[in-house]
Order: structure tokens, then sequence, then C-alpha cells
């Protein structure tokens, strides 16, 4: 793998920032067409999203410190070094939904079509993006022995993530990557189906939290705990809590008759 795609004038230019800013623009381009379809303005949309990808991206960060306080606290140089690196995805989950609530609040869109139109957008950035996780080592697996197992090399990568190198590890990065897709590909197919507004983000959630809480179980790198869990495996368990009581008081409201 190579965390490091190139350099110029002594600047690296890492992978992963890479396919994140493809991914983004990939996502865009997406979100925007379901914007058309669902008569949303593009331009709005647009502006959304940059709201979206700046709060994620800050507080993917800030969830990564939170998991690990003690360690950043003694080794304050570490969060310099960590800015090369990803984050927790539900940090920047989290943080996005915020900002893209407020911003949808705020411009008076329409709460439900926007998270619906984002959703298969935000599953196929998913994908593209994890593929910049491997390249870069982050999110690696547990040691394994099966046929599967990737081994890294890369000396960049064990210093910028702490990937342990020439060991046979689970493949988590590209389960996630393949499995975001198929996500993409099932939201894709099952939005001209949908019978309420936010019914495709909450099926994304569906999936996402479950796939989530299963792919811990193969994950190796440090991520805190939380209530007994990995920090991640917690948050998952609690957004599809969320997502299924969101999901069973939309579908009264659209199963209730009119009086």
């Amino acid at each position: 793998m190579h965390p490091i795609l190139f350099e110029i004038g002594g600047w690296p230019f890492p992978t992963y920032g890479l396919l994140l800013a493809a991914s983004f623009l990939l996502a865009l381009r997406v979100a925007l067409g379901y914007a058309r379809r669902e008569g949303v303005q593009p331009e709005m949309v647009m502006n959304l999203w940059l709201w979206v990808l700046i709060a994620g991206v800050l507080g993917a960060k800030v969830l990564l410190y939170l998991t690990d306080l003690g360690y950043y606290w003694r080794n304050p140089g570490a969060i310099v070094a960590s800015l090369r690196s990803a984050g927790v995805f539900y940090g920047g989950f989290a943080a996005g939904i915020a900002a893209g609530v407020f911003y949808i609040r705020r411009h008076g869109l329409p709460l439900w079509k926007c998270l619906d139109l984002s959703s298969p957008a935000l599953a196929l950035a998913q994908s593209l993006g994890r593929l910049g996780c491997l390249a870069a080592g982050c999110c690696y697996g547990r040691p394994t022995r099966l046929a599967w197992g990737i081994t890294f090399h890369d000396s960049q990568a064990r210093a910028i993530t702490g990937v342990p190198l020439e060991l046979p590890l689970h493949p988590t990065q590209a389960i996630m990557s393949v499995v975001a897709f198929l996500c993409f590909l099932v939201l894709a197919r099952f939005y001209r189906r949908k019978r309420f507004d936010g019914e495709v983000f909450l099926l994304y959630a569906f999936m996402e939290t479950i796939t989530r809480f299963g792919i811990e179980f193969l994950r190796g790198d440090p991520r805190g705990r939380l209530l007994g869990l990995p920090t991640s495996q917690t948050l998952a368990a609690a957004g599809f809590i969320v997502a299924l009581v969101l999901y069973l008081k939309r579908r009264g409201r659209v199963s209730t008759p009119a009086v």
C-alpha cells in the first residue's frame, strides 16, 4: 500500500486525501442528480454538502481524540501526527448530520427529502473513501491465517496509522468498501419504491449500523471503548435503535388513515 502518493517540493500528498476528495466530488454529482429528481435546488444541495464535509472532517478528528483522550493528553505531539490519518466515522457522521440539519432548517429545505437524496451518494463516497483507508493502513483488521489476509509493508503506513507490518490482517477496509458499494446499489434501486420521505435515509442507517457493528469484531486498531464495547460498536448499536424508532414513527404517519 502507498499512504503517500507523491511529493512536490517536499510536501507529501496522501493517497487517502486524494481519494477523499474524489469520493466527495463523485458523491456530490450523484446527490445533485437526486436533488433534481426531488425538485430541490442543486445549488442549495452543493452548499449543504460543503457544510457537511467540513463538519464531518472536524467531527471525525474530535471523536478520534476523545476515544483515547488519555493518550493524546500525555502525547500532544501525536495530535499533529494524527492529522494525516482519517478519524472516527461516527464522529464525522454525527457532526455532518448536525451541520446538515442546521443548514436545512435555516434555509427552509425539506429535511427528509434532503436526507434521502444524500444517502446513496454517502454510501458511494464511503466505498471509495475506504480504499483510501486501505492505502493509508488505517482501520486495519486483526491478525488472521485466512487466505484473504493482507500484509502491509510500507513503513510510512506504520508511522502514520500504527498498522502492523509483515503480518497478515483481516482486510477490513476492503470489506467495508465492498459492502458500502453494495449499499449504494441497494439504495439506488430502492429509491424509486420509497413510500415516504426519509425511508431511504433510514434504510441506509440500518445497513450502515448493522455492517459496522459486525465489522468491529474483525478490527484490530485501537478505537477506545464505550460501555464495555469498542466505541464504534456502541455507537452503531445506539444508531440502529434511533433509526428504528424514527422509522416506526415515520411509517406510522404514512399508514395512519386521515380522519
